[in-house]
């Protein structure tokens, strides 16, 4: 948008500009395609997010002249040199590097290391619940593999003593058995003893149960709570049925104090760099958060 509205040359140079991201980015798959990468590995990568600038111009230098677009650059292949000229540096598919001059490269991480041998490598929102994330991933596993994968559920054993070949003997016939049923993940009981032992009884003995005071719903809820205070995003966002009795007041104050955390963040930062390195000095990026409780309590105020 301008930033002067009252400039018709400006409006129509803004216009020009929104045509080239909206339609030209990421060689012409548009806006769409390039954003949802760059985002990507921005909160996926600790490298953070790179793309470049496209424009005439020697490739080795500055850009002459308009950007032509912008696409997405894969964070692996992005190389930090600390180089204040020449940024990145960039390996291509057939194994050739090239160095990127600052004007033809966009580059932000999350959480920079402050070190200045990491070169401005973050810690992203992954990194900082990948140990939440795998905790629940651990639970997961070990529900499937405890019963899942058709476990035998107990022992029926009778009274008296038993030799370990028979319990053995008596859980490879309880398989077969289960395997001409085709049961996959349901399993009998499997029933031991014999009628000359002493002392008749019968006991169960459980084989497979979750863990002792194990409460899935809070533990998915703890975790899933870490995740969204990892991208910075209020848990309400990724969880709004678990949270009973919210007001509506509560609701709305949530909303408003999502814009300055992470996907707020993130959305300011692309701003600063499109308006550094790709729009003239008379333009400025804004995104639109097409929100219309925002666009009410604007027009209240004016």
């Amino acid at each position: 948008m301008p930033r002067d509205m009252s400039v018709s040359a400006h409006q129509r140079l803004a216009s020009e500009y929104e045509r080239i991201l909206l339609d030209q980015s990421e060689f012409m798959l548009g806006w769409d395609a390039f954003i949802s990468k760059f985002v990507e590995d921005l909160v996926t990568q600790d490298n953070g997010a790179f793309a470049e600038v496209i424009g005439d111009g020697d490739p080795d230098g500055p850009i002459v002249g308009r950007p032509l677009g912008i696409a997405h650059l894969d964070s692996w292949r992005c190389q930090r040199t600390g180089s204040p000229e020449y940024p990145v540096l960039y390996q291509d598919t057939d194994g050739k590097r090239y160095k990127l001059h600052y004007t033809r490269v966009i580059h932000m991480s999350q959480m920079p290391s402050p070190a200045v041998e990491m070169r401005g490598v973050g810690f992203c929102a992954v990194s900082r619940c990948i140990n939440i994330a795998q905790s629940m991933l651990d639970v997961l596993v070990y529900k499937q593999e405890k019963l899942g994968s058709r476990p035998l559920r107990a022992l029926l054993l009778t009274g008296g003593g038993l030799d370990p070949d028979d319990v053995t003997a008596a859980m490879q016939l309880s398989e077969q058995a289960m395997d001409n049923k085709m049961l996959r993940r349901y399993s009998n009981v499997v029933v031991i003893g014999g009628k000359r032992l002493p002392n008749a009884t019968l006991d169960m003995i459980e084989l497979s149960s979750l863990p002792d005071g194990f409460d899935e719903q809070t533990s998915t809820i703890l975790g899933m709570s870490a995740i969204a205070l990892a991208f910075g995003m209020d848990p309400r966002e990724l969880f709004p049925a678990l949270t009973s009795g919210a007001t509506k007041a509560e609701a709305l104050i949530s909303h408003i104090k999502q814009r300055g955390k992470g996907p707020g963040e993130i959305l300011q930062a692309i701003e600063r760099q499109l308006n550094a390195k790709f729009l003239p000095a008379s333009l400025q990026m804004s995104f639109d958060f097409q929100d219309d409780e925002q666009d009410r309590q604007q027009a209240d105020i004016k």
